[in-house]
């Protein structure tokens, strides 16, 4: 629901300047789909419902709902899937022999946490598109 609802905000300009009248909101979510086609839902997801709506009347936009089946949905899933698992790195091994065979001496590990860095001067992205630098000392 949150992501839905942050598409609708994030574009809602676009949608203005280019005279869009209707939205079709498409979900793998049959909950979603649903509580917005109603624009009623139980409890849990009530509040993020209302946010949706209201937004749209703001915006001054039709909308309709569509439900995605998982079976038409395989990468988008497992591509979300993949985001919850962790963060990534090439293992340490790899990275030295790769400097070695490039021979390069990197200064500075992009996109990089404390927990999986490989050099000691790395970035830490951080949500609005603002970068943490962080120095090992």
């Amino acid at each position: 629901m949150e992501a839905i609802f942050l598409g609708l905000f994030r574009y809602g300009q676009v949608f203005k300047e280019l005279q869009i009248k209707a939205i079709l909101i498409k979900s793998d979510s049959s909950t979603a789909v649903q509580d917005l086609a109603k624009q009623r839902a139980g409890e849990t997801l009530v509040a993020e419902v209302k946010k949706i709506v209201k937004l749209c009347q703001q915006l001054k936009k039709q909308t309709q709902t569509q439900h995605i089946p998982g079976i038409s949905n395989k990468i988008t899933d497992a591509l979300s899937r993949l985001s919850t698992q962790g963060d990534y790195s090439v293992k340490i091994e790899i990275f030295i022999a790769l400097c070695q065979a490039w021979q390069i001496i990197p200064t500075l590990d992009l996109f990089a946490t404390e927990e999986n860095k490989l050099v000691e001067t790395y970035t830490v992205p951080k949500m609005r598109e603002s970068i943490v630098l962080s120095i090992d000392a």
